[in-house]
């Protein structure tokens, strides 16, 4: 990929090409920011910049045998590190295990983020890890000479899940091998290790402008009249807008949109029954579900705190939110965020799902102000 393909962060792009040109690139930096905001992206395109034979001072020449090589995630001196499952039963495995599904996930969607890589994987029901086994392959690796280049590059994607194994790597991102230049990615800046934080120059991604994300759009064919829409409630983000033009949608919507409907309703034995159908769930879709979760409440916030903006959610759950909106109060809005936020972290830790799920409806059911006119909650229909 090349630095022209990539939507945005021209800054970066000056930053990086300008570093290379007087030599002062560092030789391991992060760059943090959503999936959507092209961290992966922006990093393929400076390896294969690095790798190219005959670069200009602003981009790769994408015509040399290493830019294809490059271009294809193919090149023997470009290393890659992702988060990885271990199937059941199997070895322990490596990023190398799965290059066939990486490579084909790269080409079809690299703004795309864990969620969709680990459901690629087939691995939703189990989180992926950055593993020791990976951590001493990383360390071997980039202990060889270079085969083509004057450049070995270890790209790693979501550094946030070497977790405590990334202790291994601190001597290695702190003093590489000459000519070697580490690429981290991440989205959470606090689950990062600080130790490996402190090693690295940080450079944060920053949304894509909108012209950019109707133009990429357009490339896929999405319908000029849908375009405004979805650029709006994307906020910056190419893989959100991409989810939107898909004929599902957003991951999570319309089983969000039933359980408000359980919770209003306040009947037990249909919270037994989402209970049930949440935990059968992979875990990966489960926190995709209450992150989706996240925010509706995070724009119902906006909407209790200035009534008239406008919502940055598909039609029917715009609908839904301002109805909402009305029956709990800002306090409970916040006290929801909350226990959201609280679930995905019990879910991380291998919580009992249908529990879980069941102690969530219980608690989110009180908040809603019903039959507070004396009328029968089941003569009050909720259109959701």
């Amino acid at each position: 990929m090349r630095f022209e393909q990539v939507l945005g962060q021209s800054e970066l792009k000056q930053m990086i090409t300008s570093s290379l040109q007087e030599d002062r690139l560092a030789h391991s930096f992060i760059l943090l920011g959503p999936a959507g905001y092209g961290a992966l992206p922006l990093a393929l395109a400076t390896a294969q910049f690095l790798l190219c034979k005959n670069r200009s001072e602003t981009d790769a020449c994408g015509e040399c045998s290493s830019c294809h090589k490059a271009a294809n995630y193919i090149h023997p001196d470009l290393h890659f590190s992702f988060p990885t499952i271990k199937p059941k039963g199997s070895k322990p495995v490596t990023s190398l295990d799965w290059m066939k599904e990486w490579r084909s996930f790269l080409h079809k969607n690299p703004y795309a983020n864990i969620h969709e890589w680990l459901i690629d994987l087939g691995g939703d029901n189990k989180q992926g890890n950055i593993t020791r086994d990976e951590c001493v392959r990383i360390v071997k690796t980039l202990g060889l000479k270079s085969f083509e280049s004057e450049y070995k590059i270890q790209l790693i994607w979501m550094a946030e899940y070497l977790a405590k194994e990334g202790n291994r790597l601190l001597k290695l991102i702190e003093e590489p091998p000459p000519g070697t230049v580490f690429i981290l990615m991440a989205e959470q800046e606090q689950k990062v290790l600080n130790t490996i934080l402190s090693r690295c120059q940080i450079l944060r991604t920053t949304p894509i402008n909108d012209a950019d994300i109707k133009e990429h759009l357009r490339k896929l064919e999405t319908p000029d009249d849908d375009l405004d829409r979805i650029v709006r409630i994307a906020k910056g983000d190419v893989n959100l807008a991409i989810q939107l033009t898909s004929a599902e949608g957003l991951f999570g919507a319309d089983m969000w949109l039933k359980w408000l409907r359980v919770l209003y309703k306040k009947n037990p034995l249909e919270m037994v029954d989402f209970s049930d159908e949440f935990a059968r769930l992979g875990r990966e879709s489960q926190k995709a579900f209450l992150t989706y979760g996240l925010h509706f409440l995070h724009e119902m916030v906006r909407q209790q705190s200035h009534p008239g903006l406008q919502p940055n959610l598909p039609k029917v759950e715009s609908v839904a939110m301002v109805k909402i909106s009305q029956m709990l109060s800002l306090n409970h809005t916040f006290q929801a965020i909350a226990l959201l936020e609280k679930s995905i972290y019990h879910l991380e830790r291998y919580a009992n799902t249908k529990v879980l799920m069941l102690d969530n409806s219980i608690r989110l059911s009180k908040f809603f102000d019903i039959n507070k006119e004396g009328q029968d909650a089941s003569q009050k229909k909720m259109n959701v």
